[in-house]
């Protein structure tokens, strides 16, 4: 399901994933059953104040399988998820 998001060219979005207010970059991957913007956290790793409730992800990034992005998150680089960036 995707809602009130911006997918920008070459994004693929995995199967059953959710995606609500997200900003995608260009070439990122999305995994199977990733939720983006659903829900808040207080300690989300990726929060800044720049994005207010929308989540921002990088060009050719990758987000791994049944990951949970938090609204206000802005992910450029990843503290400890197995994430990879791609070419």
């Amino acid at each position: 399901r995707i809602k009130d998001s911006i997918i920008f060219p070459n994004a693929y979005i995995g199967e059953d994933a959710i995606i609500e207010k997200t900003i995608i970059g260009e070439g990122a991957i999305i995994g199977k059953g990733v939720k983006c913007g659903v829900k808040d956290s207080e300690s989300n790793p990726y929060a800044s104040i720049l994005t207010d409730d929308l989540v921002l992800i990088k060009s050719n990034i990758e987000i791994e399988d049944g990951t949970e992005l938090f609204k206000g998150s802005m992910v450029r680089k990843f503290k400890g998820l197995e994430v990879k960036e791609h070419d």
